[in-house]
């Protein structure tokens, strides 16, 4: 019903000149053009509105998954100046919900069973509860409204969210990495749903495009769990880059070196990676590693290295040869190097914007953080080969991106008279240029998308990279390890492909277990004051650096949270990863330091089999293996955890 809507009818509308359009008015165009198939039934429809301004629509139709993905371009194709655009909704749909809501009665709290539920998400904001949902009731005559904030796409909120009404909804996610904003109104038996880009209202010039905000649709009928696993496989299939061109199919597992540690230390870690063979697949140099200090910069929290960000050479103090041996034995272990760069936010008096000062905007002469102009090609492009030149140069296999400012503010104050918004609507389609300038060029790279951990997470990023370090949480050297279990579950109804680390302190099998994401890093070599491990200690990393390897590829399959995810430590988390077209899966129990439950029951889910199909079950600690029934199973496997804290790793397999 959806797919039909979105090909046979229009879904947006702007005000031009005032006026409300949505493609509908007499007199404008439309013609449909179906696309060579690349995966998803695609179209290209376009409106030639009477006035000049046409608008291209890419509709792409996956079938498989009863999903669309929708993406707006705006050109004035007259020779003089467009009316004004502004309140563009390149989204704005009505759907059947709320069919049979009956309210309540007078004096009643009660919520009726048919009454539909925005899902929200937080964003990535340093905290407990980034990526955990909160439904609001959405009763007809309810209007609802979100934004992100700031400029920065999943900052506060996720662009992510979920309508439903029992076991039906729509999973809808937008794709821009600016301000954008969503509504939801509730009327008797329908949902309107308009999505865009906040703030706009601007002309466009003669033969000037732009691009707008993508949106993806997903309903489903089947439940909330499935939609979550059917979302993740069509995010794996049709998203995100990983297993695409020479990517690999799997998220790193990495380990990291402060930016501003000596090569000569760096180069004594390495030695010792290999010679214990401790299985690190990616060496991760983190910011510090550039300009001109001289003086100690012995962690993130110290010294004046930010204030070289923006003069992209290596630190002859730390790096003599530029970091030419550290890429050496990188490559001869057989790692992938890592590096931090941030080329958009810089600050005054560096290189970059000593060189191209026309390149950067600011806040004012008494604020030294510029933000690059990437509305100017010769920023991007000459972006691109300053990064370019440090993948060739030392052989980068992960360019590690990250953001560490709010844009929105700049994009505001360069706005051109009668334009406002058009200088955000610029940049965003010049960093999209960037990364894919990148892409192309390396086939083989996969970019680390990192804006304040996870403050980008929006599908058109996502398309282009993963985020390796999903939230600043983890930054403090004492973040409690538990936080890493509720990130995990939050995010992962959404993304099958994210990371985190575990730590700065070697610890035990919770510790390591609770940050098995599908990308995880360590920091336990990462200072100069961190002394390379006891033997004792090497071995532990070595032991839970191959355990999770081994169970990595069940972190981007379906999932199931079999206990609610929980922000106190009193409770269990409980993950369940499953394989059905295998046949096998595997289960992390954690039981948190103030649980005072010992035993829990816990029904697993998306078993393939019948109830009589038997299921082979190994203790990873114990060894121990036995046998269950899948009816068994599903109605509840009992585990016990003596200790607090402590963790079990199940694996299972039909026999």
């Amino acid at each position: 019903m959806l797919q039909d809507l979105l090909l046979t009818r229009p879904h947006f509308s702007f005000l031009y000149n005032g006026e409300l359009k949505n493609g509908f008015e007499p007199g404008t165009a439309r013609t449909v053009t179906e696309l060579p198939q690349n995966g998803a039934r695609s179209f290209q429809i376009t409106y030639s509105f009477p006035f000049g301004i046409q608008i291209t629509e890419e509709l792409a139709l996956y079938d498989k998954y009863n999903a669309a993905r929708v993406l707006l371009h705006f050109e004035n194709v007259s020779d003089e100046n467009s009316g004004t655009l502004s309140k563009i909704q390149d989204c704005d749909i009505t759907l059947p919900f709320n069919e049979h809501f009956v309210h309540p009665k007078p004096g009643h709290r009660f919520t009726p069973p048919d009454k539909a539920r925005v899902f929200r998400f937080n964003g990535s904001n340093w905290a407990r509860d980034e990526f955990a949902e909160y439904p609001e009731y959405i009763a007809p005559g309810k209007h609802l409204k979100y934004a992100c904030e700031h400029g920065r796409s999943s900052q506060g909120l996720l662009p992510f969210f979920e309508i439903n009404e029992n076991d039906r909804g729509i999973l809808l996610a937008i794709g821009w990495t600016g301000q954008w904003n969503i509504s939801f109104a509730a009327q008797d038996g329908e949902i309107n749903i308009q999505s865009g880009i906040e703030d706009t209202e601007f002309y466009l010039k003669p033969g000037e495009k732009i691009r707008t905000s993508s949106t993806v649709i997903m309903p489903y009928a089947n439940g909330r769990e499935k939609a979550s696993n059917q979302w993740r496989r069509f995010f794996k299939e049709y998203i995100s880059p990983m297993g695409k061109a020479q990517r690999p199919a799997e998220g790193p597992l990495a380990t990291g070196a402060w930016g501003s540690l000596s090569s000569e230390r760096m180069l004594e870690v390495l030695k010792t990676l290999k010679e214990k063979d401790i299985g690190a697949e990616y060496y991760w140099i983190d910011a510090g590693w550039y300009g001109y200090s001289t003086g100690p910069c012995p962690t993130e929290f110290d010294g004046d290295w930010p204030r070289h960000t923006g003069s992209w050479v290596v630190n002859k103090t730390y790096h003599p040869d530029g970091l030419e041996e550290v890429a050496r034995v990188v490559k001869e272990n057989g790692m992938g190097l890592v590096l931090w760069i941030e080329p958009e936010r810089v600050i005054r008096g560096t290189d970059t914007p000593n060189a191209h000062p026309d390149w950067f905007m600011e806040l004012s002469p008494d604020n030294d953080t510029l933000l690059i102009d990437f509305s100017i090609p010769e920023a991007v492009q000459g972006t691109a080969d300053m990064v370019a030149g440090f993948i060739e140069k030392l052989n980068l296999k992960i360019y590690r991106q990250d953001f560490n400012t709010n844009p929105l503010p700049y994009w505001r104050k360069y706005d051109e008279e009668g334009r406002r918004g058009l200088k955000e609507i610029q940049y965003i389609m010049g960093l999209y240029q960037f990364w894919d300038t990148l892409l192309e060029r390396f086939p083989y790279l996969l970019i680390d998308n990192c804006a304040s951990g996870g403050r980008r997470l929006d599908i058109e990023m996502l398309s282009r990279s993963i985020p390796l370090w999903r939230s600043d949480y983890q930054c403090t050297f004492d973040h409690d390890i538990e936080v890493a279990q509720i990130h995990t579950t939050g995010l992962n109804r959404w993304l099958p492909f994210h990371g985190t680390g575990v730590g700065r302190y070697v610890g035990d099998a919770y510790r390591f277990r609770s940050a098995y994401a599908p990308s995880m890093t360590s920091s336990f070599w990462q200072y100069e004051e961190n002394p390379v491990a006891s033997e004792a200690e090497m071995q532990t990393v070595k032991k839970y650096f191959a355990e999770y390897k081994s169970v990595r590829p069940y972190l981007s399959c379906d999932f199931y949270a079999l206990v609610e995810n929980s922000l106190c430590n009193t409770s269990w988390c409980v993950w369940q990863y499953d394989r059905p077209e295998e046949g096998d899966g595997i289960l992390i129990a954690l039981r948190r330091p103030n649980s005072s439950m010992t035993t829990a029951e816990l029904p697993l889910k998306g078993l393939s089999g019948c109830g009589e199909t038997r299921y082979i079950l190994t203790d990873a600690d114990s060894g121990q293996t036995w046998e269950e029934s899948e009816a068994n199973l599903k109605e509840g496997l009992q585990l016990t955890l003596s200790e607090k804290p402590s963790s079990r790793l199940i694996r299972y397999k039909k026999a």
